[in-house]
């Protein structure tokens, strides 16, 4: 499932790949005790998506190339609901990096593969450290 901003995108395109790493945040650094044991101050874990997909075979380029436009928009963040576990997570993810590969060039229009791979970062951790 792939959902920005409330919209949907099943109708235009089918995840091929997602990667999901998590990633602990760290307050104020390492306190080294005098035993020699290391004390983290974790805030909290986030989840970071790589999401590959490609493009419906109903769906029009144009529209997929409207989705290319938000995924690469100045936008500080965007509303996502991606894969987790067994279900979905949405949270406001920044859009670190979108990618896409240009195939061929016919008569001056561009032809671009129906393949985008893209990186979801949250804002904030969806897991919390309850110190």
């Amino acid at each position: 499932m792939l959902v920005i901003d409330g919209k949907e995108y099943a109708d235009i395109v089918i995840i091929t790949d997602v990667n999901e790493r998590s990633e602990k945040l760290y307050g104020e650094g390492v306190i080294t005790k005098q035993n020699g044991d290391n004390r983290y101050d974790v805030i909290g874990t986030r989840f970071i998506h790589t999401v590959t997909f490609t493009a419906s075979p109903a769906a029009p380029q144009k529209e997929l190339n409207e989705l290319f436009d938000i995924l690469s928009d100045v936008a500080e963040s965007h509303v996502v609901t991606l894969p987790h576990g067994e279900g979905e997570i949405t949270y406001n993810a920044h859009i670190a990096t979108a990618s896409r590969d240009l195939l061929d060039i016919i008569n001056g229009k561009y032809i671009w593969s129906q393949d985008i791979s893209v990186e979801f970062q949250p804002i904030s951790p969806q897991i919390r450290s309850n110190k």
